[in-house]
């Protein structure tokens, strides 16, 4: 009886020791992409698609230029957690830069359904795309989400953020505008 006790104790803390070196170890969890977005996709094709939004308008980008607007397009999808996160972040930006800023939101995997009841449940006061046939998010090489492109008023792309990071967004589009 006191072999198995010793050897079951022997195995419990070895379990033990296996468990605390694996969970002790921070695993890399990185938003960066390893390529850059397409630059070209965005400000050549991206920018004068006809984009049609979960609640049946449609719009280009450059018929939003032409009201002297910069653009924030937010890639995103609903069952990223992190993309959720900054939802609430990014409505806050519409609303205070809303004379100056239009944020377009880029989903190419939720239904317009499924985006319509979530905007309505947040109360978002920005548009975003749906699934279709075209990927804008794969057209435009977006590998890692919420991925941000801070486009101004002359359709240039001023920068883009991996992930969400408030401050330096928030710091990013008041100093552009």
């Amino acid at each position: 009886m006191r072999k198995i006790t010793f050897y079951l104790s022997f195995a419990f803390l070895g379990l033990s020791l296996s468990a605390f070196v694996a969970f002790a170890e921070k695993p890399s969890i990185s938003n960066v992409q390893e390529r850059p977005v397409n630059y070209k996709y965005i400000e050549n094709e991206l920018l004068y698609t006809d984009l049609e939004f979960f609640d049946g308008s449609s719009v280009t980008l450059t018929d939003i230029l032409k009201d002297d607007k910069a653009i924030l397009l937010d890639f995103w999808y609903l069952s990223c957690f992190p993309c959720l996160k900054a939802i609430p972040h990014v409505i806050e930006l519409q609303e205070k830069y809303k004379d100056n800023l239009t944020v377009i939101g880029i989903n190419d995997i939720d239904t317009p359904e499924m985006i319509n009841r979530f905007f309505t449940a947040k109360e978002a006061n920005y548009l975003s795309t749906f699934k279709t046939e075209v990927n804008h998010t794969k057209n435009a090489k977006v590998t890692a989400v919420p991925t941000m492109v801070l486009i101004n008023s002359q359709g240039q792309i001023i920068d883009v953020f991996n992930g969400w990071n408030k401050r330096k967004i928030n710091k990013a589009v008041k100093s552009m505008l």
